[in-house]
């Protein structure tokens, strides 16, 4: 009888990090937007970013000095899901620039990458390698709408998936960009009615605290200067993107 490691079944836990984290060996990536370019300080453990033509004359730590960065949006095959590339190892960001100048390859929309990461601490090193060009697969294409992203967000420390008024353009063609605003997702001028408006907050306050759901329905409808019963009417379309984006409000508010 031959010894069994691990159960047949077993699939290895993702994470749920908006953050692609480098794993030791392969991994491999999709780049959907272009980068915003910067430059990352930290200050008490927390980052605090500047655009490129702002970079600070001085580091908060000398001890600790900045870096220039890249941040993109990706597809993380291993994680499935869609992913801010922060990447302040230059190896990587020069595999990727020589790639993007190269006229074999171009601009890495339209190829795989992947990126092998080998040792730990001072001695990591990092390949990447392209893989053959390739149309992007629709559900990538589908999960990078379901989840607009807005990389300059990082600039102002605030949460790039959060509500904003516009979006990180996404290419996913030689002649295409898609821009996604919060004003194409508002703009429907259909409300709710008096009783569906009562309805929606009724059901949710079974899970959620009610004060909350108001007060969410409140700030999300000052934001986009709509009426509250529009806020509504779009929030029904889709109860699985209300109660993400619900979720990922609430978590950083006090309410009185």
């Amino acid at each position: 009888m031959t010894a069994q490691f691990l159960p047949e079944t077993y699939v290895a836990p993702r994470s749920n990090g908006s953050y692609t984290k480098l794993n030791n060996g392969t991994n491999k990536i999709r780049i959907l937007s272009a980068p915003v370019l910067g430059w990352e300080d930290w200050v008490d453990n927390s980052p605090i970013r500047y655009k490129m033509d702002e970079k600070p004359s001085t580091w908060y730590d000398a001890s600790r000095p900045g870096k220039h960065f890249w941040s993109m949006i990706i597809w993380n095959y291993q994680e499935e899901r869609i992913q801010i590339f922060h990447v302040t190892q230059g190896s990587i960001r020069k595999y990727i620039e020589d790639l993007s100048k190269d006229s074999d390859w171009g601009a890495p929309f339209f190829y795989d990458i992947k990126i092998t990461r080998e040792g730990e601490g001072l001695k990591t090193k990092y390949t990447v390698n392209p893989l053959p060009h390739k149309n992007i697969d629709p559900i990538i294409e589908k999960a990078f709408k379901d989840n607009p992203c807005n990389l300059e967000a990082l600039f102002d420390s605030a949460d790039p998936f959060g509500l904003w008024e516009t979006y990180t353009e996404g290419v996913f063609s030689n002649s295409t960009k898609t821009s996604f605003t919060s004003e194409a997702k508002i703009n429907n001028k259909n409300v709710c009615s008096d009783d569906e408006y009562d309805a929606f907050i009724d059901t949710w306050s079974l899970s959620y605290d009610e004060k909350l759901i108001e007060h969410y329905i409140r700030e999300r409808s000052k934001h986009f200067n709509v009426d509250p019963k529009e806020t509504v009417f779009l929030l029904m379309s889709d109860s699985n993107e209300f109660e993400k984006e619900f979720k990922n409000w609430s978590s950083k508010q006090k309410v009185a």
